[in-house]
């Protein structure tokens, strides 16, 4: 019948797949069953639109699914919620979505004790960040099962621009140590993230010479593993131990060796009185002597 605005009773369709085929039949089919896709999804589906919508960060589907009642705070098969995985890809328009419904809890934890802040903090996601700050109610030094703060996490990976807003709260511990004794400068400092460490000294909280579980410095990770920037950064400040042992009474100098990392070697050597530096068992080669 034309002009006809008849909608049709799929009520009686409880698989979501038969609403779904029905819906694909014609455009006007389409648009009249697509929120009763939506309702059936939200009450039946283990593995909800909204969880897949906060997981690819598609903004439409996610509105459609709230609309249509879908659980926020579901978990899916892998124990996640939807605003955990929109904050961890950076899906920043879905996770106001989410926050705007004032049915989240900002804080929660996912199976690894993970917040959505840690999980932004990893991926380096300032714009989320910033939208989970805003709510006034996160918990900015929450530690995960692993013992890492948002901090330890965005140190770790050297996302500057978090750290940065991280410590702009003024209500971060930068000092806290995870389970292998590790703390957000060590994090930084391991994978050369000259910029994190920078800002971390900066604030003029931390202690340089701090030692992870394995008695390891900054200066020892990063001579370890060959970052020179790094390792200039450190010993400009005057205030390292440039030959702090680790727990096998070795420093620095000799793990760059090792390592063959000759520009640390000649970095270190020039801030080391020449009786440590001979008395460092390295070949003319600068490899330390194994035998």
């Amino acid at each position: 019948m034309q002009g006809s605005s008849r909608i049709p009773d799929v009520t009686f369709l409880d698989a979501e797949r038969d609403i779904n085929s029905l819906s694909q039949t014609n455009k006007h089919f389409y648009k009249v069953v697509n929120p009763y896709l939506y309702r059936n999804n939200a009450r039946n589906s283990r593995y909800s639109a909204l969880q897949w919508a906060a997981r690819h960060g598609n903004e439409d589907t996610a509105r459609k699914s709230i609309l249509a009642g879908a659980e926020i705070g579901k978990t899916d098969g892998c124990g996640m919620v939807p605003l955990w995985w929109a904050a961890e890809y950076g899906h920043e328009l879905v996770v106001k979505l989410l926050l705007d419904t004032g049915q989240v809890d900002v804080n929660a934890k996912s199976s690894g004790g993970r917040t959505p802040l840690s999980r932004a903090a990893q991926g380096g996601h300032k714009a989320v960040v910033k939208l989970l700050f805003q709510t006034g109610q996160v918990d900015v030094n929450a530690k995960d099962y692993d013992g890492l703060t948002p901090l330890s996490r965005a140190a770790q990976y050297g996302h500057e621009a978090v750290v940065r807003l991280l410590l702009e709260t003024g209500e971060i511990d930068v000092e806290t140590k995870d389970s292998e004794g590790f703390t957000p400068l060590l994090r930084a400092a391991q994978g050369g993230h000259e910029a994190v460490v920078k800002l971390l000294h900066e604030t003029g909280q931390v202690d340089l010479d701090v030692k992870d579980s394995g008695g390891r410095t900054p200066l020892w990770w990063a001579a370890q593993g060959g970052h020179e920037a790094v390792v200039r950064l450190l010993l400009e400040t005057g205030q390292v131990d440039v030959d702090a042992k680790d727990s096998r009474d070795l420093g620095p100098i000799w793990w760059a060796a090792k390592g063959r990392h000759e520009a640390v070697v000649q970095l270190l050597s020039m801030c080391m009185p020449v009786n440590m530096v001979a008395s460092t068992p390295m070949t003319a080669i600068g490899r330390p002597r194994l035998a």
